[in-house]
C-alpha cells in the first residue's frame, strides 16, 4: 500500500479486497482511540499519571487529537515488537 502512504487521496481507487480491509480496520482502531481520548477528557481524575495523561497535558498534543492518536498507536506498536523480540 505505499501509494496510500504517499498520496492519501487515493484511498479507495484500485485498492486490493486485503487493502479495503485494512483501510477499515485502521480506521475502526483510530475511532476507538478517539472514543478511549474523549472519555478521558470527560472524566473528573484527567491525571492517572499514565502515557495518556501525559498525552492530554502535553501543550505539543493538548489541542491535536490526531497526533495523539498517531502517538498511541506509534507507543502500542513499538511496544509490541519490543515484546515479540524479547520472548
Amino acid at each position: 500500500m505505499p501509494h496510500i502512504i504517499f498520496f492519501p487521496s487515493l484511498i479507495g481507487l484500485n485498492l486490493t479486497a486485503q487493502e479495503r480491509e485494512n483501510v477499515k480496520n485502521a480506521e475502526s482502531v483510530r475511532e476507538g482511540i478517539r472514543q478511549l481520548l474523549r472519555k478521558r477528557r470527560q472524566s473528573s481524575t484527567t491525571d492517572r499519571g499514565d502515557l495518556l495523561s501525559i498525552l492530554l497535558e502535553d501543550p505539543l498534543f493538548a489541542n491535536d487529537e490526531e497526533a495523539q492518536i498517531d502517538d498511541m498507536i506509534v507507543t502500542y506498536m513499538a511496544g509490541v515488537t519490543t515484546t515479540a523480540t524479547a520472548t
